[in-house]
């Protein structure tokens, strides 16, 4: 099935594919399904972009949906493209729903939802969408991406309209690679049938898998040389879609190798941000000067950040309406290969290596025998830095205590992260949170995608036995709204950086003149944030605030 194809069924007459149970819906419902990798989400990126162009369908919206099926994203998105301008958490689901009705009314719509999952737990959250999209003109089209028929069949599509994606056929397979492996390249006549025959060689090893045809294309486009070409048609790695992913990534520089792994702490489907990703990979100092030392480190990570996108591990989902990228999103094939390469000590049952020192990363995974918190309570020899990541995973204060992370002496930096869409509540993620009491030499602690509602009690109290006592940098990304900081916390006394990033806060906590010893505060891209409050005076020698909207008073400068 080609974009033409779709474009035509999206357009023919009002009611043709209306479901058979109600035909005065406005809309109808045209699945697409495949396997992971089959390029549906391609297609339907494509078909969307031609549409918008096109004019037949105003508003055009393309959401990604995940498994998470959250209605309240699904609005936000919807009328972020309609409006140009993304409504604030603090809107609720009627109000969502109202601005969403009044902007859809009596307009001919096509909605993407791609990446559909249904279940019996979102079936309130399917059809208060659905009832939503009756206010549009009829003619109007949904337009679903999923690896099943169920995803659309919910929604509401015929039987008859559910289109599978088949594997391409050879020609066209092998006419897509040579599309994207010579682009723009000056190869002609006998040098083309040439580079063409190593071509065919190299996808018969591919299997049509479309994702792996555009990353090894797009590494052979950046090394052009005829031998090159031979030497990857040779290789055995890429019978497999995951090893010619894998190939594809470790052609790439150590560091943005590094970074694009990091990019996994996300959920799958996140749509990600240029400049939020760049700041996150500096601030984790994952960016390196250059040789000569003059370039920038924002413009050194944009140019890591262009690399990913060249070569397709990151890819546009989200566009301005003059067609500028905002939004980018990680291939679900890619993202699992980024979580494999983050997880690769995490050998299951990793709690029986008691001698271990060091260990980059530890993933907690939801159901998963050998990968629970408590792997980590007899590791008390571990030294450096440490990651944690799938907190979200944790359900309870006794779970979290069984890491016994107060015993891990040698530990100096501690990154905690959370999920941004899953878990269950700010109260129990606040209870987790108590019980990952960090050991009292650490002296870095990062914490990501917390929605805690409280500080813990090793923050509050200076009488905490194991509470860290010499911290000397705290960094929060994406967390909820922090209390006043406490007077006689002995954790926040000796703090000498603070860094916030992307937080969706009104106000900095409140007695930040207790930061006694803060030498340097960071505030990067949290838009709500509009005056600081008295900051101390005796040891702060920096303030670096980058994409706020900060009337800072000079005193507190």
């Amino acid at each position: 099935m080609d974009r033409a194809h779709t474009c035509r069924m999206l357009r023919e007459g009002q009611h043709t594919y209306a479901a058979s149970s109600s035909t005065s819906k406005p809309y109808s419902v045209i699945g697409i399904y495949g396997i992971t990798g089959s390029g549906k989400s391609t297609l339907a990126q494509y078909v969307c972009d031609y549409e918008k162009k096109a004019g037949h369908f105003d508003p055009v919206m393309f959401v990604l949906v995940g498994k998470t099926f959250s209605v309240g994203n699904i609005f936000r998105d919807m009328l972020e493209q309609i409006t140009q301008s993304r409504p604030s958490k603090d809107n609720d689901l009627e109000s969502l729903k109202a601005k969403l009705k009044k902007e859809l009314k009596d307009k001919c719509f096509l909605l993407v939802l791609d990446d559909v999952w249904v279940n019996s737990d979102n079936m309130k959250e399917r059809r208060i969408l659905l009832d939503v999209l009756l206010v549009g003109q009829s003619g109007s089209r949904i337009l679903v991406t999923a690896q099943k028929t169920d995803a659309a069949a919910a929604l509401g599509a015929q039987e008859k309209m559910q289109i599978p994606i088949p594997d391409l056929e050879e020609e066209q397979y092998l006419s897509m690679f040579m599309h994207y492996a010579l682009e723009d390249s000056q190869v002609t006549g006998n040098d083309y049938e040439r580079y063409k025959a190593i071509g065919r060689k190299i996808t018969k090893k591919l299997r049509r898998s479309p994702i792996a045809a555009i990353t090894v294309a797009a590494r052979l486009k950046s090394e052009s040389r005829i031998d090159f070409w031979e030497r990857t048609s040779n290789l055995d790695v890429l019978d497999e879609t995951m090893g010619a992913l894998w190939w594809s990534y470790q052609q790439l520089g150590v560091d943005i190798r590094r970074c694009f792994t990091y990019c996994s702490i996300f959920p799958k489907a996140y749509i990600l941000g240029r400049d939020e990703i760049v700041d996150l990979w500096i601030a984790q100092g994952f960016v390196n000067t250059r040789s000569n030392g003059t370039e920038e480190l924002e413009d050194i990570g944009q140019s890591y950040f262009d690399e990913l996108q060249t070569f397709s591990f990151l890819q546009v989902r989200r566009r301005t309406i003059l067609g500028e990228a905002v939004g980018f999103t990680i291939h679900d094939l890619l993202h699992e290969l980024a979580e494999r390469v983050s997880a690769s000590l995490s050998f299951p049952n990793i709690g029986r290596l008691t001698s271990l020192q060091t260990m980059r990363s530890f993933l907690v995974k939801e159901e998963a025998q050998g990968y629970e918190l408590k792997q980590l309570m007899h590791l008390n020899k571990l030294r450096g830095s440490l990651i944690i990541w799938g907190l979200q995973a944790v359900g309870s204060k006794e779970e979290a205590l069984e890491a016994h992370l107060c015993n891990k002496k040698r530990l100096r930096e501690l990154e905690l992260n959370f999920d941004l869409d899953k878990c269950f509540g700010p109260d129990v993620e606040a209870e987790v949170l108590e019980g990952l009491c960090p050991p009292k030499d650490l002296q870095e602690l990062k914490i990501l995608f917390y929605n805690g509602s409280r500080y813990p009690s090793w923050v509050l109290s200076g009488h905490h036995p194991d509470a860290p006592k010499h911290l000397r940098k705290l960094e929060l990304y994406k967390c909820s709204q922090l209390a006043a900081i406490p007077e006689d916390s002995e954790l926040f006394n000796g703090l000498r950086e603070l860094r916030i990033y992307y937080c969706d806060w009104d106000w900095l906590p409140e007695n930040m003149e207790y930061l006694v010893s803060l030498q340097s505060l960071w505030i990067w891209n949290c838009h709500m944030i509009e005056l600081l409050p008295t900051l101390p005076q005796q040891a702060l020698k920096r303030i670096d605030i980058h994409l706020c909207p900060v009337q800072a008073p000079f005193s507190s400068i």
